[in-house]
């Protein structure tokens, strides 16, 4: 009956009108799609299931609910309501040149605008969004991505080593499910901006600044991935860190406890 749930929610995510990118099977679609459980009001809880044995049980061996849990609730990824100020920080009222990633200019990414990839306009702007804050590079969300793939597809149970993502050079954060109106000329403008207003604070006092940030648009949904360099590397030592950006319309700051995102004996981002 889980099963049966989650896929009708999941088929309805695809039968909608947005166009799907060349991607939507690859490990980032997949991953939202297993985000989309999480800002529909966390499918786990309404059904009741416990999601725990992610902890006790070895990798592939997990249940279906621990995999969506360390997808979208877990030490990795923390699910978050954001609100938006759609005004100039003089409370001027904005425009839609005013928001990031509505540069005229030339240059940014060569990301189609918002409405060119078959989403219809909203009649007003979204004052919040439920999003996804997680490290997508930790091997334990990678080994999730692979077993939601090979579940959801329906492959053979023997071939999820082999669909587990790539291991990443740099710690890579993403922001899943920011509105679209954010990118509204593309996803360039954004990704400078994140670029340059982010950073992770450890505890240990040690700030470390993004090297690059990627966008992708979906549909109504933007998601960006943040870039932080992996030399020196994280450790439980430094106890904690706190991710903060300021995209303007909004600032996002969020803790991640070190020694709580031990996998399989070391911290893992």
């Amino acid at each position: 009956m889980a099963r049966a749930g989650l896929c009708a929610l999941l088929s309805n995510t695809r039968t909608t009108a947005l166009r799907r990118g060349p991607n939507w099977s690859g490990p980032r679609s997949l991953m939202a799609r297993a985000g989309l459980c999480a800002l529909c009001g966390l499918f786990l809880v309404g059904i009741g299931l416990s999601a725990a044995d992610w902890k006790d049980t070895k990798f592939p061996n997990w249940s279906e609910p621990s995999v969506l849990q360390v997808l979208t609730d877990s030490p990795w990824s923390h699910a978050r309501t954001v609100k938006f100020a759609w005004h100039k920080r003089e409370q001027a009222p904005l425009t839609y040149k005013d928001v990031a990633g509505a540069d005229h200019a030339a240059g940014g990414s060569g990301v189609s605008p918002t409405w060119g990839i078959g989403a219809p306009k909203r009649s007003s702007l979204p004052d919040k969004a439920n999003i996804l804050v997680r490290w997508v590079s930790a091997l334990p969300v990678r080994h999730a991505t692979a077993l939601y793939k090979q579940r959801d597809e329906k492959l053979d149970p023997g071939a999820v080593n082999a669909l587990i993502p790539a291991p990443e050079a740099d710690y890579v954060l993403e922001l899943f499910g920011l509105p679209a109106e954010m990118a509204h000329q593309g996803a360039g403008m954004v990704e400078r901006l994140v670029k340059d207003n982010s950073s992770l604070q450890l505890k240990s006092g040690l700030t470390v600044r993004p090297t690059r940030v990627e966008g992708q648009l979906q549909g109504l949904t933007l998601n960006l991935r943040i870039h932080f360099p992996s030399s020196p590397p994280i450790t439980a030592s430094d106890q904690e860190m706190e991710f903060s950006t300021d995209l303007q319309i909004c600032a996002i700051r969020e803790k991640f406890r070190l020694a709580a995102m031990t996998y399989l004996g070391r911290v893992e981002l």
